[in-house]
């Protein structure tokens, strides 16, 4: 089994944190149910995978572009952004089945 360290370290503001950290929690058992990788939550300090989300320009040299096309992006591990995933807050997200005007984590 292969631990991987992760934290949140910024969150959206269209979701609760106990929302933001139900949806990455279930996004990783997908991957602890059929690899031998195990997640860790971090709260402080640096994690081989750290996730926030942002707006443009915010910090790797890949802007977002706005609503309504790229949602997110990831990084492959390695230096710097490595392994590090990054949610595009110029979208809508929510965990509303019944809001077609958002997008859904993992749903």
């Amino acid at each position: 089994m292969h631990v991987l360290m992760n934290r949140i370290v910024k969150y959206t503001p269209d979701l609760t944190q106990e929302e933001v950290d139900q949806a990455i929690q279930e996004s990783f058992k997908i991957w602890t149910d059929v690899t031998p990788l195990n997640f860790f939550r971090l709260s402080f300090g640096t994690a081989d995978i750290m996730i926030s989300s942002g707006t443009k320009e915010h910090g790797d040299f890949f802007p977002f572009d706005g609503p309504f096309n790229q949602l997110a992006h990831a990084f492959s591990p390695g230096e710097k952004f490595g392994g590090d995933i990054h949610f595009d807050d110029d979208e809508t997200w929510t965990n509303d089945t019944r809001d077609f005007s958002g997008i859904k984590p993992l749903r």
